[in-house]
């Protein structure tokens, strides 16, 4: 079946999803259970509540889709009397599996959501959330419920191109300018934007690729350097993080309950990637590739998928360590970003077949201008600080700077 025809029947059964749910009125819409509840200032410590619901441990590619259920990722401090004490999680939560390919926005979106109302919504309300959590249908209901918000404001602009066109919406994908409207408008947002141990940040560029070879955002690194400063100075508080990895959207969600922090993850995709290395990622990859009968999809295809899988477990790692202080963003993020300069330079240059001066010209001219190099290495340096850097990279910047006033001589 060609991919037209399969959208069309994916639509087609997403109209009648609406409309059997419509009828099965045991099926309460999400704004409908949220339109009573109550919210608390403080929040609830989440995994233990959803135990039930959570993966933890590394991916084994030759096992079944569902892991063994080990002990989480947990790290301990020891108080003056030398008693250990657990301190911090890292765990992930099974999710509704996602069934259409590019719907994984919508996912991401409801993730963190359920996650709030779980954390900071009465006992009702989170004994609501958990009945439902792995619930297709209610799902499909909240989805249908939020396109058709979509819907209204794409009626009301009467704009006859995409993004804004009723037809482009029933596509049932959450294009990002759908996402920041439905988080700015929505009327559940009501009941969270201003909370003020609650936070969610939609970052639709953040894979490593993005961040090693194009321009570092300094405005988005400030602001998520100030979350993860609350994080270290607050006792209490949750945010939820919607990332755009490469091909596909995940939520991760940091909460801090009387100075233990759990981080956690949600991937439709439901691909295990907790205790996971970089390196398993393509063994992950390639174990789905046979189980699922992709044998066939394209090689760079593939290789995003690889990168995508490697970009969740990258970010999973980067968001607990900042949160727990283990780390500094800024400083990891310029490292992932010098990484990918060096790496063009050593292999457009150093590298080069035609040699140092040729490749120096060709790298100046198509891949790293005087005018890039300013503005995505200097530029950064001067708004973020030099003094983030290690000795190590600015000996590195020293010999190539030196090198490159030499060719010029």
């Amino acid at each position: 079946m060609g991919s037209q025809s399969q959208n069309i029947a994916q639509n087609m059964l997403y109209d009648i999803c609406a409309a059997v749910v419509d009828s099965q009125h045991q099926y309460q819409t999400f704004g409908e259970l949220v339109e009573k509840a109550t919210i608390s200032e403080l929040p609830r410590r989440f995994l233990p509540n959803h135990s039930h619901h959570v993966w933890f441990g590394k991916k084994v590619p030759s096992s079944s889709d569902v892991d063994t259920v080990q002990e989480p990722t947990e790290s301990t401090t020891e108080d003056n009397n030398n008693n250990t004490t657990i301190n911090e999680v890292v765990a992930q939560l099974r999710v509704v599996r996602q069934r259409k390919n590019n719907s994984c926005g919508y996912y991401s979106y409801f993730n963190a959501f359920w996650c709030f109302w779980s954390i900071y919504g009465d006992q009702k309300i989170a004994k609501a959330i958990q009945d439902v959590w792995l619930d297709r249908t209610f799902f499909y209901k909240t989805m249908i419920e939020t396109s058709r918000i979509l819907e209204e404001e794409a009626l009301r602009r009467g704009e006859p191109w995409y993004p804004w066109r009723v037809k482009d919406i029933r596509e049932y994908l959450l294009e990002r300018v759908y996402m920041e409207y439905v988080i700015e408008n929505h009327d559940w947002m009501k009941y969270i934007k201003d909370h003020p141990r609650f936070g969610i940040t939609k970052l639709a560029d953040f894979g490593t690729m993005m961040i090693k070879y194009s321009e570092l955002p300094v405005g988005t690194i400030q602001e998520l350097e100030e979350i993860f400063h609350k994080f270290k100075t607050m006792d209490n508080y949750t945010h939820a993080f919607l990332l755009g990895q490469t091909t596909h959207w995940v939520t991760i969600v940091i909460n801090k309950v009387n100075g233990f922090t759990e981080t956690m993850i949600l991937d439709s995709h439901n691909i295990v990637i907790t205790g996971c290395t970089l390196d398993d990622c393509r063994a992950i990859a390639e174990y789905r590739r046979v189980k699922y009968g992709y044998e066939d999809i394209p090689e760079y295809r593939y290789e995003l998928w690889v990168q995508s899988i490697q970009d969740r477990v990258f970010s999973l790692k980067l968001f607990h360590e900042c949160a727990t202080g283990k780390t500094q963003l800024t400083k990891e993020l310029i490292d992932l970003h010098l990484e990918g300069f060096w790496n063009n330079y050593e292999s457009t240059v150093l590298h080069s077949e035609l040699g140092f001066e040729v490749g120096l010209i060709q790298w100046l001219q198509n891949y790293f201008p005087p005018a890039i190099i300013e503005n995505q290495i200097q530029r950064v340096f001067n708004e973020l600080g030099l003094h983030l850097l290690s000795q190590e990279t600015k000996v590195k910047f020293t010999e190539f700077l030196d090198t490159i006033r030499k060719s010029i001589d």
